[in-house]
């Protein structure tokens, strides 16, 4: 019969070791810079081009809101026969 060992070690987060870890990696990300020109313009362009493609689209009033929420009221309750 064969014994399976398990492991009882408790884990915890050592904070001198995240720390050194977030500096390793900070350091890192200095030298990097496509990386932070990527991280900053990139979200920005995103949120232009989303702009440019929904500038035109109409917004959704109280008023449309009511009558789209009754027109799908009609419909589910006569779609319901299928």
């Amino acid at each position: 019969m064969t014994a399976t060992l398990e492991r009882t070690r408790t884990t915890h987060v050592s904070p001198r070791l995240t720390a050194a870890t977030a500096g390793r990696v900070l350091a890192q990300l200095r030298h990097d810079h496509r990386t932070i020109a990527m991280m900053l313009v990139l979200p920005s362009l995103l949120l232009g081009l989303l702009y440019l493609l929904w500038k035109d689209v109409p917004a959704l009033t109280a008023a449309s809101r009511a009558s789209s929420t009754a027109s799908a009221s009609r419909c589910s309750a006569s779609c319901r026969s299928w």
